[in-house]
């Protein structure tokens, strides 16, 4: 009898060590199944998880938390900056800092997180700009179109393709002419200074060419025309992955000359291209009850930033503004864009 218990108790302990490695396997098992979550901040002010700051007359910030309608699909949230360009003294600009040529060549500028861009031109919001190479000390290049100040700094040559002879392509660019409004399109530069907008990355037709006063190219474009049209293959800007996206979009008026009336700047840490764009028709129809015109995407990845200031009180309260970092990074820029109001 002593013998048999002992069996006994052996098969149960047995049973028992197998209970429990099962339940932890099915425990990992779930673990892994679960939707992988963006990592937060280490900041004291969680106030960029509001859904809505009202930052200025015509300036709104939105957060879109991982889940949201607007991001079915995704394992993502989004943070953006809505400006409605119809307000006065509001406008996005194209931040550089003592742009120039360099001996060695190529443009080179000063480089600074998109805090610090916000805090040397006392904006009120900002994500960062276009793609940069090379660094030289404080300074970094800026590579493809750069516009400034009204003088062409680089004019985006049309790049000659490794796969096809006789291929060249063009990338995509964002200007603003002298009242502020955004212009999107696969363009190079002229000297007058303008974008030479083409028909598509691969076309030598020049369907228009606009004035305009600053400009940076990047990309590539999400959206043209109101319709979603990735062109990452064409521009040779392929990246499959969900990875931090920067992205710059603006609606217009049903007017003759489709003029831009809300323009948005944005953040989201794990989306793909497609998920972008479709995020980008999503928003302008819940929010503005209109279709997205024109997107693109700006420099990722690691440069992905998102400032925007605190409103200031009302009444006779009058308190500082505080800038919120949403995403806090090291990575300096040479390019900018910026919310200012004035």
């Amino acid at each position: 009898m002593a013998k048999q218990a002992a069996v006994t108790m052996s098969c149960l302990k047995y049973c028992s060590g197998l209970l429990i490695v099962g339940l932890c396997v099915v425990g990992f098992a779930r673990h892994l199944l679960q939707p992988r979550r963006v990592e937060t901040p280490n900041i004291t002010d969680t106030g960029w998880q509001s859904a809505t700051i009202k930052i200025s007359p015509g300036v709104t910030y939105h957060y879109f938390a991982e889940g949201s309608p607007e991001l079915r699909g995704t394992h993502s949230d989004a943070l953006i900056i809505d400006v409605d360009l119809r307000t006065k003294g509001v406008r996005v600009q194209l931040a550089t800092d003592s742009p120039a040529r360099s001996k060695h060549g190529g443009v080179y500028g000063e480089a600074h997180t998109v805090l610090d861009w916000c805090k040397l031109n006392h904006a009120i919001g900002g994500i960062n700009g276009g793609y940069f190479g090379a660094s030289d000390g404080s300074r970094k290049q800026i590579e493809g179109l750069l516009i400034a100040d009204s003088e062409v700094l680089a004019i985006g040559s049309r790049i000659r393709s490794t796969r096809k002879v006789g291929e060249s392509y063009v990338r995509c660019a964002l200007g603003f002419d002298t009242f502020g409004k955004p212009r999107i399109g696969w363009a190079t530069a002229s000297h007058q200074p303008a974008l030479q907008i083409y028909t598509s990355p691969l076309s030598r037709n020049i369907s228009r060419t606009v004035r305009v006063s600053s400009g940076v190219s990047c990309g590539p474009r999400l959206v043209a025309n109101s319709e979603i049209h990735i062109t990452d293959r064409q521009e040779r800007l392929v990246s499959e992955p969900a990875l931090p996206r920067t992205f710059v979009a603006y609606d217009v008026a049903s007017d003759a000359r489709h003029t831009p009336v809300h323009m948005v700047i944005g953040i989201g840490m794990e989306l793909t291209y497609a998920d972008t764009a479709q995020f980008l028709m999503h928003y302008f129809k819940n929010m503005h009850a209109a279709k997205c015109a024109e997107a693109m995407c700006l420099d990722g990845g690691a440069s992905s930033q998102l400032v925007f200031a605190t409103p200031v009180g009302d009444g006779n309260e009058k308190r500082a503004r505080t800038l919120v970092d949403t995403r806090p990074s090291l990575v300096t820029v040479p390019t900018a864009l910026l919310v200012e109001c004035h």
